[in-house]
């Protein structure tokens, strides 16, 4: 998350505007960071953007962004992550979050499907 106001701001804006669900993309955050930003804005779920585990499932392909492909440089990794207050999950206790592929973009489309 980078300096101390990024957080700062982050919380501000759940506040003001009484989010219940956040995603934030493009962050190479480790999940144990971002369970430590998750518990300082307050949230009490979060789907982090890794192949397993319900902090969070991602179904589909496991990376969110690549670079390189059909070379001997190839690189993808797992970039985007969302949370949610306790409240949105009870509200859909069975939403998945879905990768989807096929983009001709670097980065995958991210389909949150709240079943």
């Amino acid at each position: 998350m980078g300096p101390p106001w990024k957080l700062q701001f982050l919380q501000d804006v759940i506040r003001q505007q009484r989010l219940a669900f956040v995603f934030l993309c493009e962050t190479l955050s480790s999940k144990k960071k971002m369970e430590w930003v998750r518990t300082k804005v307050g949230f009490q779920g979060m789907v982090v953007v890794e192949a397993q585990g319900r902090s969070g499932e991602l179904y589909g392909h496991p990376f969110t962004w690549e670079r390189g492909r059909d070379t001997d440089s190839w690189l993808e990794i797992h970039l985007d992550r969302a949370m949610a207050t306790k409240t949105w999950f009870d509200l859909f206790p069975t939403a998945k979050l879905y990768n989807l592929e096929g983009s001709p973009s670097d980065h995958s489309a991210i389909s949150l499907e709240p079943t």
